[in-house]
């Protein structure tokens, strides 16, 4: 077996039904996919073999396990052990690979391998686009609000196929490592807050302990089969606060590298808290023309790259009030609340 494809999943039967489908009809066969249910859900599972079935593919090469309540990550964690693949290729459950998925993140590492190194192999997950397409649909796919894929797909340079595009870009929604990598660094890390920082810290480790660059390979397309809402997106800014305390914690040299400051000082905390007040504001008032975006037509900006980075720049203050929030919350040692933060926009005059 070439590839091990773990995927976590919870409570979204349709969306791992989809994407397992399209893994069914990969135009390659050395791979196997193993899912790991963060909660019991037989049902799931067996909708899951029988699709598997119906595609042809052996049952060997599908494993459904079903673990406790614990968060997407242990569930990836649980995954690894079972796994029996020379390539780790990590997934999620809302995407939709193409058919030369598996077969570009394999043929990477068989080039590496060649050339006596090892490398992670960053894949292209846009998000599908809607036929009622909106402002903020298109402003997820275009601006680095959740990813930054855009510039990655931009770059055209002559070092495009060999730039050492970084940790942070290293999603664990669509990249690939070694696999005696996972088990060597023992997998991702479990921080205590599980949202996010999880796929670009393992991506650190790799790098500190094995010099692997950062490759894009644009073939390597899953489509990512989310779609944000305001609210939606608002409270992932929160939870992205919440949790950033916690990595700066159990993961003080990777986070200090990300946000070039100790997130876990004293005056981290003070500062958050200054800034919550003082900027609520603002961010109120970018909270309520941010709403608009998912209610305005994609097209009110038309080509207009500059329309389109102004609104973006419109909404960083409520993205920061937010991330700052949540962080403050995780100082006062408070239960994450994201509706509680969103609200508390919601009830500015």
């Amino acid at each position: 077996m070439i590839a091990s494809i773990i995927i976590p999943t919870r409570g979204r039967p349709e969306k791992i039904a989809a994407c397992v489908a399209a893994l069914a009809a990969q135009d390659c066969a050395d791979f196997e996919v193993l899912v790991g249910f963060d909660g019991p859900d037989h049902p799931a599972a067996d909708a899951l073999r029988a699709l598997w079935a119906r595609a042809g593919r052996p049952a060997s090469a599908l494993t459904l396990a079903h673990f406790p309540h614990r968060g997407y990550t242990p569930a990836r964690n649980d995954l690894l052990p079972l796994a029996s693949g020379k390539i780790m290729i990590s997934a999620n459950d809302d995407i939709v690979p193409a058919p030369g998925f598996v077969a570009a993140h394999i043929r990477e590492h068989a080039l590496a391998r060649e050339q006596a190194r090892t490398v992670l192999v960053s894949g292209a997950s846009p998000f599908v686009i809607h036929s009622n397409d909106t402002l903020l649909d298109r402003l997820m796919r275009e601006t680095a609000m959740v990813f930054f894929h855009q510039p990655m797909a931009a770059y055209a340079a002559p070092d495009a196929r060999t730039k050492d595009w970084g940790y942070r870009h290293c999603y664990g929604l669509n990249f690939s490592a070694p696999m005696y990598h996972a088990r060597e660094l023992g997998g991702f890390a479990i921080l205590p807050t599980i949202y996010g920082y999880e796929d670009i810290e393992f991506a650190f480790r790799v790098h500190q302990r094995f010099g692997s660059p950062v490759l894009y390979r644009p073939e390597a397309l899953a489509m990512h089969d989310h779609r944000y809402g305001a609210r939606e997106y608002a409270a992932r800014e929160y939870k992205l606060g919440y949790a950033a305390l916690g990595f700066a914690r159990v993961c003080p040299d990777c986070s200090l590298a990300t946000f070039r400051r100790d997130l876990a000082s004293a005056a981290e905390r003070d500062y958050s808290r200054e800034f919550v007040s003082r900027e609520k504001s603002g961010a109120a008032m970018a909270w309520r023309t941010f709403q608009a975006f998912e209610h305005q037509p994609a097209s009110v900006i038309a080509d207009n790259p500059t329309l389109r980075d102004a609104a973006y720049q419109q909404h960083l203050p409520m993205k920061r009030w937010l991330w700052r929030h949540g962080l403050l919350d995780a100082f006062d040692a408070r239960p994450m609340d994201p509706a509680a933060a969103i609200t508390a926009l919601d009830s500015m005059p």
